[in-house]
């Protein structure tokens, strides 16, 4: 009874910012049924529906993320660890499934109770998929894209829902599902070794051990071939002319491989053909406000400052070979080598938000850019400052970096808003200087506070406990 408590309570520890999420949802769907049930009101009860609906999308994309990393060839050695693990999956099922039935067949009979029953497996399994794999995910996504273009509002149109064929097709959707997001993770193999110290801030394969698509396996094959050429061009340069600056940048392209200009500009293409895909399938659903782009785009730039937060923790204990390769002369150079380097990543975001930015305003085609293009500079550069920052010096815990995230999040979307009212009240060169100069003063204050407590502090170089 222990592990099968360890495994359940297993999501909600590792992951405490949604386990705040799902209770909030949770108790919020049973405040609301109790409301319907004392004023006898379906409005009322279709909400609270709702909302136990999402909280059972919650609980299975931590269940998927966590059963990913479950997925190793010690686990499944323990005994009777897979027999608890597959009755654990199909309480969860059933225990999510089965209540959300009854509430419908008690309010609207029993035949849509069958399907909200039906309906709730398979978001629990869209849900298990999202939670399982980023690739696995990506491929989701784009399946659902191109199946609403060809057969437009399917799951929407009443005379599917009346079909007596409903109930079967929901359920074997939610086995088709099942079988993506769970045979995978069975062909459990050794993970590869990180061939630089912070590759577990790239684009990872969607499977613990597993093996990797074709098409994703060229992709990650092609940008360490560039990584790898600009990584040989740097040692070039510095074995001819050893200077400062070019073993720092020599020790950039160690740290950061996949940073350099060919990959950058591969990277966006790449989002660009994405998004012109989505809006080829989905023009009808793409949002007209502009502002809303752009607020997505400097959020999709800050994006990558927590994968390089939990890199530099999983990084540490590789980072003992370099230190001893460049041999510095105190604690403080060394520390002072790291903070340099990982300087890159921001003007690297601040060129990420400006050319997402460009795309959604060419998609909408807008017809003044250059004032929301002027704005996501000033933004995306003053919070890509403090971001890195924070994650720099930051706090170590799961539960203060998603605070510290969702922090940083707030006060960009806070400056975005105000930089947009203060160019519309006073116009373009006045209004962006107004929210220039302070954003930009505390973003290069931070960071420069952040850079110097950095360097006091001693180089840890042991692995992170998880």
């Amino acid at each position: 009874m222990s592990a099968t408590r360890a495994l359940i309570l297993l999501p909600l520890r590792r992951m405490p910012l949604g386990a705040g999420v799902l209770v909030l949802l949770l108790g919020g769907g049973a405040g609301l049924l109790l409301m319907a049930g004392w004023h006898h009101s379906s409005s009322i009860a279709a909400l609270a529906l709702a909302m136990l609906m999402a909280a059972n999308l919650v609980w299975h994309l931590l269940a998927g993320s966590q059963l990913r990393e479950l997925s190793r060839r010690e686990h499944w050695l323990m005994p009777k660890f897979k027999q608890r693990l597959l009755s654990l999956g199909l309480a969860g099922l059933l225990g999510w499934s089965l209540p959300a039935g009854a509430i419908v067949a008690v309010l609207d009979g029993a035949r849509q109770g069958g399907l909200i029953a039906a309906a709730s497996v398979l978001l629990s399994a869209f849900g298990l998929c999202l939670g399982s794999g980023r690739a696995l995910a990506l491929w989701l996504g784009l399946a659902m894209m191109a199946a609403d273009a060809l057969a437009p509002g399917l799951l929407r149109n009443p005379m599917f829902w009346h079909s007596p064929l409903a109930i079967g097709v929901l359920l074997a959707l939610a086995l088709a599902l099942l079988r993506l997001a769970l045979h995978p993770l069975g062909r459990v193999q050794d993970a590869d070794h990180a061939q630089a110290p912070l590759a577990a801030v790239q684009p990872a394969p969607a499977l613990q051990g597993g093996k990797r698509p074709r098409f994703w396996r060229a992709l990650i094959d092609l940008f360490d071939a560039l990584a790898d050429r600009a990584m040989q061009r740097q040692l070039r340069r510095y074995r001819q002319q050893p200077t400062p600056a070019r073993r720092l940048r020599l020790v950039r392209s160690l740290l950061l491989p996949h940073d350099n200009l060919p990959a950058t500009v591969l990277r966006l293409f790449g989002i660009g053909v994405l998004v012109m895909g989505y809006v080829a399938f989905r023009r009808r659903h793409i949002p007209q406000d502009a502002s809303f782009v752009v607020w997505y785009a400097i959020l999709l730039a800050l994006a990558r400052f927590p994968q390089v937060g939990r890199g530099m923790q999983r990084m540490q204990p590789h980072l003992a070979d370099l230190y001893l390769t460049l041999a510095p002369a105190t604690y403080a150079h060394y520390q002072q080598t790291l903070a340099q380097v990982l300087r890159v990543l921001v003007p690297g975001a601040v060129l990420n938000a400006l050319g997402f930015t460009w795309l959604g305003l060419l998609v909408l085609h807008h017809g003044t850019p250059f004032s929301l293009l002027w704005l996501s500079v000033i933004v995306a550069t003053a919070y890509a400052l403090v971001a890195l920052a924070l994650h720099l010096i930051g706090p170590q815990g799961p539960v203060a970096r998603g605070l510290v995230n969702a922090a940083v999040v707030g006060a960009a979307t806070l400056s975005f808003y105000l930089g947009r009212w203060l160019i519309d009240l006073f116009g373009l060169w006045p209004g962006s200087l107004l929210l220039a100069v302070p954003a930009l003063s505390f973003g290069i204050g931070v960071w420069l506070a952040a850079q110097q407590e950095y360097s006091r502090r001693r180089p840890v170089f042991e692995a992170p406990v998880e």
